[in-house]
């Protein structure tokens, strides 16, 4: 991951639209990094959700025509875990297949890039930390999180190379002054997939999670993970603890420039949580 300067950006659906904070905030960290962010022009659903239930072709047909679209030798950022694991896995069998790749530059009308470099947020961040001038900021005042990674960012059997993303987050909490939390349930699934079909399963599990983090004492929860904060938030009936994005903790920690009203889009405000640990923000004022 050494010197990367510059990335061509996959959003994905969910942070171009429920969680735009979350976009807008990790972009503007990148950027004061001195990354440059290229979104990829005219790009697509990645075919993660449910579009795999219904048409499993045109969910890999999706993922196909975004990585058609990445420019060569330039790595590919997908911050939204379920889109990395769409797309790093469509890559990697494309890439031990020679039909499909020629099946690939007959549709696409390209060459399929095998050295393609798609990253997780994950990959980038630790270094950035670490090596920028960024690495001693230090402003979370003792904030207890609890870091969640839930299901996504458990690699199938097909993305085993590389290194675990697991345990990353809880450095990162703890590199910006803040305490990372031992509890359960970070790897539990919040059951995102069947919030349109069985509500009620779901909001067992939400449950589940959020009374882990309510009995940690944790003042918030951390994800990377937009569908995972959604569903964390939207579904819990009882405990109200604010969950919050990776992206949104740097960007607090280290002052990166925020639009107004910033964290509005939380469902259960973090403004209460943040104000009692003394942590103040524009949005908190």
């Amino acid at each position: 991951m050494k010197n990367i300067t510059k990335v061509s950006y996959f959003p994905g659906c969910s942070l171009k639209s429920s969680s735009s904070n979350s976009n807008y905030s990790l972009v503007s960290f990148l950027k004061k990094a001195g990354v440059e962010v290229e979104e990829l022009e005219n790009w697509n659903c990645c075919g993660s959700s449910s579009v795999k239930g219904v048409d499993p072709q045109l969910a890999d047909r999706l993922a196909a025509r975004n990585l058609s679209l990445a420019p060569k030798g330039v790595p590919l950022l997908s911050p939204c875990p379920g889109c990395f694991q769409k797309l790093k896995s469509k890559h990697v069998e494309y890439r031990s297949n020679p039909i499909k790749r020629e099946k690939f530059k007959r549709e696409w009308g390209r060459e399929f890039d095998p050295g393609l470099n798609i990253l997780s947020f994950f990959d980038l961040v630790p270094e950035i930390l670490q090596n920028s001038e960024m690495k001693n900021k230090n402003d979370l005042k003792g904030l207890r999180i609890v870091p969640y990674y839930g299901c996504m960012l458990s690699k199938p059997q097909s993305l085993k190379e590389g290194s675990s993303f697991y345990g990353v987050m809880e450095k990162i909490i703890a590199s910006l002054g803040a305490v990372p939390v031992d509890w359960g349930h970070s790897s539990r699934c919040c059951g995102t997939y069947l919030s349109a079909t069985n509500p009620k399963i779901v909001e067992k599990s939400v449950e589940k999670i959020m009374s882990g983090a309510e009995l940690a004492k944790a003042d918030c929860i951390v994800t990377a993970c937009s569908m995972c904060q959604l569903n964390l938030e939207m579904r819990s009936t009882l405990t109200k603890i604010p969950v919050l994005f990776l992206s949104d903790l740097i960007s607090l920690a280290l002052g990166t420039p925020v639009k107004e009203n910033w964290l509005s889009g939380h469902l259960i405000d973090p403004c209460p949580a943040l104000g009692k640990r003394g942590i103040i923000c524009s949005q908190c004022l």
